[in-house]
């Protein structure tokens, strides 16, 4: 979804909507889940820096990135600090890839 040709399509905006409207808000209603999660933390991970990843494509409107940041924050709110550092650095260097 972050590359231009694809994410212009029909089938990758109504997924983006689809993600914004009905998963990203299910997810955050249900942040306070995510505390406790140690053994799962890579998976947790992959979570995490898949939404940030779609955070980043091009088709994104801003009512999808503010979904986006509410998601990550109600999520990143119930986690200890140690849990995100592989995250923090795979948001570190993709900021310098962008």
């Amino acid at each position: 979804l972050g590359q231009i040709a694809l994410s212009a399509t029909d089938m990758a905006l109504a997924l983006n909507r689809y993600l914004c409207t009905a998963v990203l808000p299910l997810v955050t209603e249900c942040a306070p889940l995510f505390a406790g999660t140690e053994p799962f933390a890579s998976l947790i991970d992959s979570l995490l820096h898949t939404v940030y990843r779609l955070s980043k494509g091009c088709c994104v409107t801003k009512a999808q990135r503010d979904v986006i940041e509410q998601c990550l924050l109600a999520v990143c709110g119930n986690l200890r600090p140690s849990m995100m550092m592989n995250t923090y650095k795979k948001a570190g260097v993709s900021r310098f890839h962008v």
